[in-house]
């Protein structure tokens, strides 16, 4: 059998390897609400606490559950680069918060007064030197998953 054959897409290949790597990603996810954010941290604005290209992990989160101190991902406008901040102030009346990034010295402009429904999520922790490899991590995976699929429905050889 040549390595082409061996590596050949079939549907049953591909099904395998979608269902498998679709499992990986939403059983933790389901089962604690987390998820792995491959988000490249631009800037050092919230070291130490998050420096840049640290992998995040973030979960869903109400509006009225925040609380100062918490660190979000938000975005002021849509197409636009997402902020990872603390919050500094709260106004439940009006649904505005303000962030800061731990180094900044300063607040800027885009950090005050923002709308509750640019929270995307809430950051519970972070891992490292990770999230610059985000990309390629999964690009392996799934190259893993399809190899691991190629030796299950691997064609019987004919003698």
């Amino acid at each position: 059998m040549s390595i082409i054959s061996f590596l050949k897409p079939t549907p049953k290949r591909i099904i395998l390897t979608v269902v498998i790597f679709a499992l990986v990603i939403a059983i933790p996810y389901l089962y604690s609400g987390l998820f792995p954010y491959f988000f490249n941290i631009e800037s050092n604005s919230m070291s130490p606490a998050i420096n840049r290209y640290d992998l995040l992990f973030a979960k869903n989160v109400n509006f009225d559950d925040l609380k100062v101190g918490d660190i979000v991902m938000y975005s002021v406008q849509q197409g636009q680069p997402m902020i990872v901040h603390r919050i500094v102030n709260i106004d439940h009346d009006s649904g505005l918060f303000s962030t800061k990034g731990d180094n900044n010295t300063g607040q800027m402009a885009i950090e005050k007064n923002v709308s509750s429904d640019k929270i995307y999520a809430q950051v519970i922790g972070s891992l490292p030197f990770i999230g610059i490899l985000g990309g390629f991590i999964l690009i392996v995976f799934l190259i893993v998953i399809y190899l691991a699929s190629c030796f299950v429905f691997r064609r019987p050889r004919l003698n």
